[in-house]
């Protein structure tokens, strides 16, 4: 009797306890990193909060709960609630996905505050913000059947107008609905965009809807675009470029699924066809998720719009014209099977403004790409250079054709047809060029060589002249060409690189002793070794492993005359290679060679041009445009610097350390000796290497996360960074540094087999070194991953 009693009690506890004071079906929320990830029902209890989930994945995929890392907490802030039990899934467990694709689970976690009425849900990769737990009833300000995208009937489909909860995009701006009052068959709106006010005016006719600015002046608009072949557009000029227009471009746009916790800036990128240079520029997100900026262009151009490191966007600019994007984070928040699955997805970015169609007509032609890259992979070993430039062109004529055809069956503008040819033309002149390279590449993936470095035996035939009768000297001067700038550049650097134009290895090291000899300048015994060795080297990798493993002083005192021997001697070569297997003369595209390596020389030294190279700018190119943005380029830098030099002088978190005074072999240790204790990323480095650069600029993210953790990063290079540059960056490079003689590089270098820079070592709390080889600091979230398990193991005391 007596335990009957007490079962029942406990029963009866049990479930008094789960029974939900609020449940919430499928609760709102206002942005998600998932779209795969679903929220089914959220029940609250006093002393628990359970939480359905339904999760879409790909069969046989699997997918994981970390206690360690997934919570929910108030989306107003603070503490964080984390996961205490699962059902259907075990935590910290592979789980699978079944065949249907469709997992279900349940996840547990602590009783919330009542008052609380938005919560977020955090996980490793998926994270759901500003979920609705209110139980409120939500209506939208403007009325569902208005929701979506508006595009115009006239065959043109331009986009034009569309409509969400409570916001409003048209005339390239966001706008809030201050009154939304019914009309007849439709609705009056009054909008403000915080600068100006309108009035819009809807009438739905079935399934469209006619807008306005009055009553009396309506224009029909549908949500599915409108087929009329031949239809007349607007305008329809082609574009007539003859050298360079500069102006600036307005870029601005919306996010849509946007939230501030996802991260509040984004990145657009482009290149400067003169220098060579990709030019990045950082956008602030407002919160609502609108943007705009204005970009300095010389050219029409491509340009790279990257929200994450795999949201990205490429869209085309025009100088003085305007640009408004709609991008839509639900096209990327979806897994993917395949690069072909990514590639062929649902696009849901949308433009308008003055260089609107010509975006959404590229867009809309975005698949019309057919070289894959894989099945080239799999054949091109097998492949004579005949066979390989066949196979390329056939895909180029394919491409062709499918664009012909989509012109027929779309109303398609010429100034978009001629974008997209010329593009797929650039493309297909540019795979050829790489023959060499894909065949290599191929070669290495097949015998499992990761290294890029190490030399293989794979001969690679040589071919005449006539080879290269697919494309013309006069098509690469047009200045036409500046119509698709990324495509044109790549084109340009192989034809710069190809093995018939580059010169041989050795040719500047023979300049350069023949020079630093005629100006009275003495060479030592070793430093005569040297020349010998790089005389003597066979290939430019070769070369790249002897300047890894040291450069004697004299090297390092005379770099500028390196570099300028380099360009002239290398360019006077490059010219009669060009003109002999490509029929190119001077031109627009020799000009463009000459100039990124000016660029260049300024770009790795970070100094201005001096006399000298000037003097040589001025007589070096058919275009003057060219040689004026060079040397204003240069007179920027030389600005920059003088305001660098001023602020590095308050500037903390670097430290120039002596390189300690012991035996070669236990000069490493001496330096990591500094640093028991703490996990050290070793970083060898020049200043004049571009890699290590690029490096040392991604790496700045985790550096930042990992602030105040017991971590450093030490750096370390040698004489041929010139003293000067080396002051003038490091300061922007937040860690210890050291600065080693020749010597001393050469044993750091033998012991670590540094082939090429930048080389990484990682070394633990107790000083010793765990992978001579650390390859993964090139990855940043490998990097954080495995520092941060480092800072977990204990230090030796």
């Amino acid at each position: 009797m007596t335990k009957t009693f007490a079962f029942l009690s406990l029963a009866l506890i049990v479930s008094t306890t789960m029974w939900a004071q609020k449940v919430i079906e499928n609760p709102r929320f206002a942005a998600t990193t998932a779209d795969y990830v679903k929220i089914t029902r959220i029940e609250l209890h006093d002393t628990i909060t359970k939480v359905d989930f339904e999760v879409r994945y790909f069969p046989k995929w699997w997918i994981s709960v970390s206690s360690a890392a997934t919570y929910i907490r108030n989306s107003n802030g603070g503490d964080k609630l984390f996961v205490v039990r699962a059902e259907g899934i075990k935590m910290n467990e592979q789980h699978w996905t079944p065949e249907s694709g469709l997992n279900q689970y349940t996840l547990y976690f602590p009783a919330l505050d009542k008052n609380i009425e938005k919560i977020d849900f955090m996980e490793e990769s998926w994270k759901i913000y500003d979920l609705d737990i209110s139980g409120k009833p939500y209506v939208p300000t403007i009325p569902v059947a208005l929701h979506g995208d508006w595009l115009t009937t006239d065959g043109s489909n331009q986009w034009t107008f569309t409509f969400y909860d409570n916001q409003v995009i048209w005339r390239d701006r966001v706008w809030k609905p201050q009154s939304v009052t019914p009309m007849g068959k439709g609705y009056q709106m009054q909008l403000s965009n915080g600068n100006e006010t309108a009035h819009l005016y809807l009438n739905f006719k079935k399934e469209n809807v006619l807008i306005g600015t009055s009553p009396k002046q309506m224009q029909m608009y549908s949500r599915i675009q409108t087929r009329k072949v031949g239809a007349e557009l607007e305008s329809d000029d082609k574009f007539d470029i003859k050298g360079f227009t500069p102006d600036t471009a307005s870029y601005s746009g919306f996010i849509v699924g946007y939230h501030p916790k996802i991260r509040k800036t984004a990145m657009v990128q482009y290149m400067d066809v003169i220098t060579g240079q990709h030019k990045k520029q950082l956008i602030e997100i407002a919160p609502d998720g609108s943007f705009s900026c204005r970009l300095a262009l010389l050219n029409p151009t491509q340009m790279m719009f990257e929200f994450g490191s795999n949201q990205r966007e490429v869209v085309y600019l025009e100088p003085g014209k305007t640009l408004f994007h709609r991008m839509d984070l639900a096209e990327y928040n979806t897994p993917f099977q395949s690069y072909e699955q990514y590639r062929t997805r649902r696009r849901l970015s949308l433009y308008m403004g003055e260089s609107g169609r010509l975006n959404n007509e590229l867009l809309a032609m975005d698949t019309l790409r057919y070289f894959d890259f894989n099945d080239m992979m799999s054949k091109v070993l097998d492949m004579s250079a005949a066979d390989y430039k066949a196979y390329c062109l056939d895909v180029m004529k394919r491409e062709q054709d499918a664009l012909k055809q989509f012109a027929s069956n779309h109303a398609v503008s010429s100034k978009t047809y001629q974008v997209k040819e010329m593009s797929i033309r650039f493309n297909a002149f540019t795979n050829i060029l790489s023959y060499k390279m894909n065949k290599e590449q191929a070669y290495r993936k097949k015998n499992q060589i990761s290294n890029p470095r190490q030399s293989i035996p794979l001969e690679i035939e040589q071919v005449a002249p006539a080879f290269f009768d697919f494309m013309t000297a006069d098509e690469l001067n047009d200045p036409m060409s500046l119509l698709v700038a990324n495509d044109y550049f790549f084109l340009i650097n192989r034809l710069q690189y190809h093995d018939h134009v580059r010169p041989a290895v050795n040719f500047r090291w023979v300049a350069f002793k023949d020079s630093l000899q005629n100006r009275g300048v003495t060479l030592t015994e070793a430093d005569l070794a040297f020349w010998d060795g790089m005389i003597d080297c066979k290939s430019y990798d070769d070369e790249r492993k002897k300047q890894a493993a040291g450069l004697p002083a004299v090297v390092g005192d005379h770099i500028d005359l390196l570099n300028f021997i380099s360009i002239k001697g290398y360019q006077i070569i490059v010219d009669q290679n060009l003109k002999k297997f490509f029929g190119l003369d001077n031109g627009l595209a020799t000009d463009f060679m000459k100039s990124h390596s000016f660029f260049s020389v300024i770009q790795s030294a970070q100094r201005p041009f001096n006399d000298e190279e000037r003097q040589a700018i001025d007589t070096a190119f058919s275009v003057p445009f060219i040689a004026q943005y060079l040397l204003k380029s240069s007179d920027e830098m030389q600005q920059e610097i003088a305001a660098r030099i001023e602020a590095n002088k308050h500037k903390t978190g670097y430290k120039i350390n002596e390189t300690p005074k012991t035996e070669s072999d236990k000069i490493f240790d001496a330096m990591m000796a500094n640093y028991k204790g703490k996990v050290v990323v070793v970083d060898f480095w020049a200043t004049w290497c571009g890699p290590c650069r690029s490096s040392i600029e991604e790496m700045k993210s985790v550096k930042e996360e990992l602030a105040g953790k017991d971590v450093e990063f030490v750096y370390i290079t040698n004489d041929s960074s010139p003293l000067d540059t080396w002051n003038l960056m490091i300061p922007d490079i937040k860690g210890q540094h050291y600065r080693v003689n020749p010597d001393e590089w050469n044993y750091l270098s033998s012991k670590f087999n540094i082939s090429g820079i930048p080389h990484y070592v990682l070394v633990n709390k107790n000083g010793e070194v765990v992978n001579p080889k650390f390859s993964e600091a090139r990855q940043n979230e490998s990097l954080k991953r495995i520092l941060e398990a480092q800072l977990l193991e204990p230090a030796i005391q």
